[in-house]
């Protein structure tokens, strides 16, 4: 018999011990003997849910409910920020409420009040047993993300149909949308351009590319021409190489703050990393003083929301080296969070999972562990690089 998905149910037990194994055996967490309430509770019911014949996108999504007790947004099956059919809607969250967007993509007080006949509140509630929020944050981008997700709305009782799906807001007012697969990334990964005496540069990806190279010497040159302002956007980046990220500031003149790091050691991690030692975990200590700042260069970095992973380390590094200053607003990726994370094809069903083997501490100990605060923080809705640009302006350079 098919399911609430209309797929053919498959014993898919085989996989679920791999990825328990695989958690277990690897995850920072459980060497750390951090406390994970209501792990075992949700390990018994992963396993006696697995045990019987379900179908690949129950077997997806009962993984990922397992994987979110951990609350770490690193460990994943799937593409899950990627995959799936989405409502067509443009809406924010905001205190666990979701209100449109205009055309503009500013924000309207128009909340939402049904979303296929059922409460808004039902679906913000089933999002969170299945999406790790790191911080409030990241609870709010979840809401905005994840209630639009086709396999969410069902799993809600949201009414889908082949047209689309009805949605009530407060202004009295019923609306039907349609679904559609997420929009394309960006076309480029980085790219640059003087804004008055301001050189801006727009990072989309943390991955190493010539294009990369190719606007670290267009930095270089500035510098030699004079330019003391520097804008570094890494808004909706959703990470990569960190190294990325070290490169563009050493070509600034600068040096970050080393990040401390809890290093698990495994069979996969060795194979993965070519990190050949036998200890179980390796331990580096975070430390602010090697941060080397460049004082004749102003540095702001933009950050929203959806600065995730090497894109938050890179405004940690800045904020805590004391290398410039944050604009925008918090990360949804805790600066002491957990990451770099191997890779395993699982046999049966051929989904991929990411389980973290590292847990960072951010340089400054003594800073904030659960969220990158802007020194200068930009409500939702105003533009950032305005803001920014207007700090610029009324900075005096020496």
């Amino acid at each position: 018999m098919k399911n609430i998905f209309n797929e053919q149910p498959l014993d898919c037990s085989s996989d679920a011990q791999i990825v328990i194994s695989t958690l277990e055996t690897c995850h920072p967490i459980f060497l750390l003997h951090e406390e994970i309430p209501g792990y075992y509770k949700a390990k018994t019911q992963y396993i006696e849910f697995t045990s019987k014949p379900i179908s690949f996108t129950e077997f997806r999504l009962a993984t990922l409910k397992y994987f979110q007790i951990l609350n770490d947004s690193h460990t994943i099956i799937g593409e899950v920020y990627k995959s799936g059919m989405h409502i067509d809607i443009n809406w924010f969250a905001d205190h666990g409420k979701l209100y449109l967007l205009d055309r503009e993509q500013n924000p309207t007080d128009i909340e939402i009040i049904t979303i296929g006949g059922i409460p808004t509140s039902n679906v913000t509630a089933q999002v969170d047993m299945y999406y790790p929020a790191e911080n409030e944050a990241a609870r709010q981008y979840n809401y905005a993300m994840f209630c639009r997700n086709k396999e969410m709305l069902i799993l809600a009782g949201c009414k889908v149909t082949s047209s689309g799906i009805e949605i009530d807001t407060s202004d009295d007012k019923t609306a039907t949308y349609k679904l559609a697969p997420l929009s394309s990334e960006n076309d480029y990964i980085i790219r640059y351009e003087m804004i008055g005496d301001v050189f801006y540069v727009d990072l989309k990806a943390f991955r190493i590319d010539k294009s990369v190279d190719e606007v670290g010497e267009e930095i270089k040159r500035a510098i030699q021409n004079g330019i003391k302002k520097f804008i570094l956007d890494v808004r909706d980046n959703s990470g990569g190489n960190s190294n990325v990220g070290s490169y563009l500031l050493h070509v600034m003149g600068m040096n970050v703050p080393r990040f401390g790091v809890y290093i698990r050691h495994s069979e996969l991690s060795r194979a993965q990393k070519n990190n050949k030692s036998d200890d179980k975990l390796t331990i580096i200590e975070p430390n602010k003083s090697t941060a080397v700042p460049n004082d004749d260069i102003n540095l702001l970095v933009l950050t929203n929301a959806k600065s995730f992973s090497a894109a938050k380390m890179f405004g940690v590094w800045v904020q805590d080296g004391k290398l410039g200053k944050i604009v925008g607003q918090i990360s949804r990726n805790k600066p002491n969070s957990y990451g770099d994370p191997l890779i395993v094809k699982l046999p049966f069903s051929k989904l991929g999972i990411l389980v973290s083997h590292k847990k960072f501490q951010r340089p400054n100990t003594g800073a904030n562990p659960d969220c990158l605060i802007p020194d200068i923080e930009v409500p939702f809705g105003d533009d950032v690089l305005t803001v920014a640009l207007q700090y610029m302006a009324s900075v005096q350079q020496a």
